[in-house]
């Protein structure tokens, strides 16, 4: 493996973040998505995001992406506005290599620019290592909601981790 680059994503980018997506979603319940997104749905995304000023980031190597990472607004209201969740996917092939630090951090740092308060994961409970993960970075175990979720034909427990970014938003917001 080569350098990995971070970077922004971009349509083009859609069919690559597709297909690492998908292998989660038909063969794990980290996702619980039960069908696989096609490229135009995640071009789709893509572009929304991108229209929101959420940040969406892949990591790259010889034109081959091996992950993808993003956020959003937690919830809908408004008063989530500054609440973000996020999500961070590494091809299996390119685990244990830090690319999802890398990816995560590309995330982070631009939700900081943005002013943004915070950051929520929705891990599910057999993913231990992304929870792990996100203790390792500050994260904290806000609670877990028991058979919230149901794929596979089984229930799946849901943990919620979470954690303060720095954000100057809502103390400029209160001013004005």
């Amino acid at each position: 493996m080569r350098s990995i680059n971070i970077r922004p994503a971009q349509v083009k980018d859609a069919e690559q973040i597709s297909k690492i997506l998908n292998i989660f979603i038909t063969t794990s319940s980290y996702n619980v998505h039960e069908h696989p997104y096609t490229p135009d749905e995640i071009e789709n995304r893509l572009k929304l995001m991108e229209d929101n000023g959420y940040g969406v980031f892949v990591a790259e190597d010889s034109n081959i992406i091996l992950g993808f990472s993003y956020y959003q607004q937690f919830r809908g209201a408004s008063g989530y506005r500054f609440s973000m969740e996020h999500s961070v996917y590494v091809a299996r092939q390119a685990h244990s290599k830090g690319i999802g630090l890398k990816l995560y951090k590309a995330i982070e740092n631009h939700a900081c620019k943005k002013g943004y308060h915070s950051f929520t994961a929705v891990i599910t409970s057999d993913n231990t290592r992304s929870i792990d993960f996100h203790l390792q970075n500050g994260f904290s175990e806000q609670g877990r909601l028991p058979q919230n979720a149901y794929k596979f034909d089984q229930w799946i427990d849901i943990v919620f981790l979470y954690k303060f970014l720095q954000s100057s938003v809502v103390k400029s917001e209160k001013s004005s």
